[in-house]
Order: C-alpha cells, then structure tokens, then sequence
C-alpha cells in the first residue's frame, strides 16, 4: 500500500514551503519518504506511521522547521486497535475538559493559527499519560 500527502512546512510561525511525502507499508514496515522545498530528501523507516512521522518531525525541528499536520498537535496520540489497524496512520485527539476522543489522520493539514499547539513526541507522551490519569478519576 502507498499514499501521498503534502504538509505544510512553518518557521518563525509563517509559512515557507510544504514536504512531499510518499508512505508505504511493506511486509508490516512502514517507510516515509520525503522531498522537501528547500532540497532535503530522505527516508525514514519504522513499524508506526505515528512514531516515524514524529522523527521526521523532530528532524525539522533542530532546524527550527515545524510540519503544519494533526499529527504534532500535543492533545494526538495513537491508541487502541483504530491505531494498530491503520498502522498508526490514525490517532484519537483527546479534548482536555471532558475526555472525549475523535479519531484524526495524523498526516491531516491544521491551519497556521494551531502552531502553538505543536509538540514534541516527549510533550505528547506526557499529555497522554496526563489525561489517563485525569480521566481515571473521574
């Protein structure tokens, strides 16, 4: 199976290009190829789009990059068999004040304006864990 995505690419919370991305899975591995405005290209392997995704991510990100897409938004993280089906191409985004999971394409554009709620894989995590134990105790 193969798929192609576009994503916007911001720095300095203004728009300067997009990465094309071609994602394939192969025998249960997944592979992102990419081929960015600026002349970078690469491949990054692994066995989840959301895991892979997140280090493409973090690779823009040492060059003060960020990818405009659901996918880095800090309240998404995968989850359940909607994850393990999709091969993580699928997350749940989880509404902080009630709990309330929607299920999202991580390779999804946002708009300029969500910036601000890009995170890392690391926050991600931590906000997830976070909302577990916060729902928990309900």
């Amino acid at each position: 199976m193969k798929f192609f995505r576009s994503v916007e690419l911001v720095e300095s919370d203004r728009v300067v290009g997009e990465i094309e991305l071609e994602c394939s899975i192969v025998q249960s591995s997944i592979s992102i190829r990419f081929k960015d405005c600026f002349g970078s290209n690469g491949e990054m392997l692994g066995q989840d789009f959301f895991y892979v995704l997140a280090d493409l991510r973090k690779w823009y990100e040492e060059k003060g990059v960020f990818l405009l897409c659901v996918g880095g938004l800090l309240d998404v993280f995968p989850g359940g068999l909607t994850s393990d089906s999709s091969f993580g191409e699928l997350a749940y985004q989880i509404d902080a004040s009630s709990g309330e999971k929607e299920v999202v394409n991580i390779f999804d554009s946002i708009c300029l304006e969500k910036v601000n709620f890009l995170a890392g894989i690391s926050e991600q995590k931590e906000m997830r864990r976070a909302m577990i134990k916060k729902l928990k105790h309900r």
